[in-house]
């Protein structure tokens, strides 16, 4: 289990064991000075991706004094490769388009953008001024 799916699982087990909804979990974190959308907070809760701060505050919204959690072993870290443990999977949606457009540029079969540079004025020439 990576440390995303790790971070989402603590989350989710505490707010089934305290009973609480998402939507509550927002208003409680309203209370406390942390807005936060249920909408937002479904998506940050699903992908696992957030602070200890925010982890934090949603304990404390909950109620939870105290959490005992299992940290891989350095062994089951390098054993199951560092980039699982210290990197979001796979490229970035930017990197990912960039790479698209690439290979659609040299397919031709994509038009290059027009430049937005603004043109440059003709400066006059000894035979037109």
């Amino acid at each position: 289990m990576d440390h995303y799916s790790q971070a989402k699982a603590i989350l989710k087990a505490e707010m089934v064991r305290n009973g609480i909804s998402t939507a509550e979990l927002a208003a409680r974190l309203q209370t406390l000075g942390t807005p936060e959308a249920v909408g937002s907070l479904k998506t940050k809760i699903s992908r696992g991706r957030f602070q200890v701060a925010f982890l934090l505050h949603c304990l404390a919204a909950m109620g939870v004094r105290e959490l005992h959690i299992s940290v891989p072993s350095a062994q089951d870290v390098i054993a199951a490769g560092f980039d699982q443990y210290n990197r979001r999977p796979g490229p970035t949606a930017k990197k990912e388009a960039r790479e698209r457009a690439a290979q659609m540029r040299k397919a031709g079969k994509i038009i290059e953008p027009r430049s937005t540079t603004r043109s440059k004025k003709e400066v006059p020439t000894s035979e037109t001024a």
